[in-house]
């Protein structure tokens, strides 16, 4: 056997062996579908998912997911856009189809308001406040009727339930890749203030990644009429499963920091969407 013929059975089985890790780990295991497999509803909500590109401070590049939710007013995770230095941190926003929408410096082109602190989470990388929320509002005329322009998407004052099963789009490397394929999230547990996806090889469901915090959770109703009910935030390892966390938005007291910090920024209340839902379908996009 050649020299040629050896190494390229090496690169195979290091190539199998890699593979292979990564489905124990329970990161990403279902690849998704592409966005071309998206119904008209979901790709409809598409259109509202926004692509935050953030640079600046203690790391060079970063980058998370928001949702339009009403006026050029983004929803995401906390963390996504206070983990860098203010003084140097910039953030640009581009929608679903990666078409640019402008951005600029956290200040003072971008105000930020963060949920009220309800708890703590611990993970690898520390403590720190939940839930994992913040409005990011651009203060440059322009950029926010860019934003405006895009599809708005009532929130559920339902909140989602053991077993329901969402699809996610998201900015993440792995199963979503990079806001070109979609895959599934199931969900295991309901907390107050957040509920839990459990992702292992065996049940074919997918695990947030980098890139996919402040992604949406989203219900369908019979009318196809989608409807926003969490915010990921966190995926933590568990050996040879994946927990992944989203903020719920139906507690009572996430529901009260929400409606009024909106209100103050618009003098317009923030649309809710009424009823129940639980024969719908589910989308979750990320």
């Amino acid at each position: 056997m050649t020299h040629q013929k050896v190494a390229k059975l090496i690169n195979v089985a290091t190539l199998l062996i890699l593979i292979l890790s990564y489905a124990e780990l329970g990161m990403a295991i279902t690849k998704g579908k592409s966005l071309d497999q998206a119904t008209p509803a979901q790709r409809k909500a598409f259109e509202s998912v926004v692509f935050l590109s953030v640079t600046g401070g203690s790391q060079s590049t970063g980058s998370g997911t928001a949702i339009h939710i009403g006026n050029g007013v983004l929803l995401t995770a906390a963390h996504v856009i206070y983990g860098f230095n203010d003084e140097a941190m910039a953030i640009v926003a581009l929608n679903s189809e990666k078409n640019s929408l402008g951005g600029g410096l956290i200040e003072p082109e971008w105000e930020r308001i963060s949920a009220p602190k309800l708890g703590t989470l611990t993970d690898k990388y520390g403590e720190y406040s939940i839930p994992d929320l913040a409005l990011l509002i651009p203060k440059d005329p322009d950029l926010r009727a860019k934003i405006a322009g895009l599809p708005v998407i009532k929130i559920s004052t339902e909140a989602p339930a053991i077993g329901e099963t969402f699809t996610y789009l998201g900015n993440g490397p792995g199963a979503s890749n990079g806001l070109e394929q979609f895959g599934q999230l199931k969900i295991s547990e309901v907390g107050e203030i957040y509920s839990t996806s459990l992702s292992n090889k065996k049940n074919g469901v997918s695990a947030l990644e980098p890139g996919d915090s402040g992604g949406s959770l989203f219900r369908e109703n019979a009318a196809g009429v989608l409807e926003l009910v969490g915010i990921g935030f966190e995926a933590m390892n568990q050996g040879k499963e994946s927990l992944s966390l989203i903020n719920k938005l139906q507690d009572s007291r996430i529901k009260e920091w929400l409606s009024s910090a909106y209100e103050k920024i618009n003098s317009t209340p923030l649309l809710w969407a009424q009823g129940l839902n639980r024969s719908c379908k589910s989308v979750f996009i990320f």
